[in-house]
């Protein structure tokens, strides 16, 4: 799993870094294919939102990284501005990456492309009113 500088430097101003397992990342620099990416996405649009200039920027940067990579899948625990904008891009075609919401746990519904729910677990569960005898006994 990537980990950008962008949110080590995030995380860290709230929690140190080294709390985090480090080995289980690989860190990611911001570079200049990244810088062009978050550009391309025109954060202004979302600034006038009444949203936070420095925060948007910041978000922006990893949209834009996370559109130059490639990556399909983004976690974050931001509900408000970047999950929310991530997936507004997404639905304008703009980005193909789909953000996941860390507080939702994990499902494998986040990595189908039409949010099916795991059906395999379901027919394992009894099936609660559907065998009963429609006449009680």
């Amino acid at each position: 799993m990537a980990l950008s500088a962008i949110v080590v430097s995030e995380f860290h101003l709230r929690q140190n870094i080294n709390t985090l397992p480090l080995a289980n990342f690989t860190l990611l620099p911001f570079n200049h294919d990244d810088a062009v990416a978050a550009a391309d996405l025109n954060f202004k649009h979302y600034q006038k939102q009444g949203r936070d200039r420095v925060a948007v920027k910041d978000d922006f940067k990893l949209l834009g990284q996370a559109k130059a990579r490639g990556f399909g899948f983004l976690i974050t625990d931001d509900e408000e501005t970047l999950f929310s904008i991530c997936e507004d891009l997404r639905k304008r075609g703009e980005l193909k990456t789909r953000a996941i919401k860390l507080q939702m746990g994990f499902s494998k519904s986040h990595f189908d492309p039409m949010g099916q729910h795991d059906f395999d677990s379901t027919l394992n569960e009894p099936a609660a009113g559907y065998l009963s005898d429609p006449a009680g006994e």
